[in-house]
């Protein structure tokens, strides 16, 4: 009875360490995950937020949040080639407000970050 039980016992601990053998070979072939890194500028309103980190901490001259709106919103223009964002009637730009303020909390912290470190400030 002693027998048998021990040679159960040989042999599953044989069966385990011919497993163990093969997934540490099998973890030593796969790669590590890498880290995908975020289109952080893809996001919609990250680009506006840029363009006033920009304007406001590294512009030459200062200027109030309403004519930053109207520079971004004139650059936006520019570069897709769209409808002007600017209101007519209100010579408002609220188009880049709103865009701004869509973008969550943690993608403005990471375009600071990511700006702030960039341009070493």
């Amino acid at each position: 009875m002693f027998e048998e039980f021990s040679l159960r016992q040989k042999a599953i601990g044989q069966r385990t360490q011919k497993e163990i053998t093969i997934v540490q070979n099998w973890l030593k072939s796969t790669k590590k995950p890498q880290r995908q890194r975020i289109a952080l500028f893809k996001k919609s309103g990250a680009f506006e937020y840029a363009l006033q980190f920009l304007f406001e901490h590294h512009s030459s001259a200062k200027f109030n949040r309403k004519r930053i709106e109207e520079r971004i919103a004139n650059i936006r223009t520019l570069l897709d080639g769209g409808g002007p964002s600017i209101d007519p009637d209100r010579h408002d730009c609220a188009a880049v407000r709103i865009a701004i303020h869509r973008l969550p909390a943690r993608y403005k912290e990471w375009c600071t970050k990511f700006l702030a470190h960039h341009l070493k400030t």
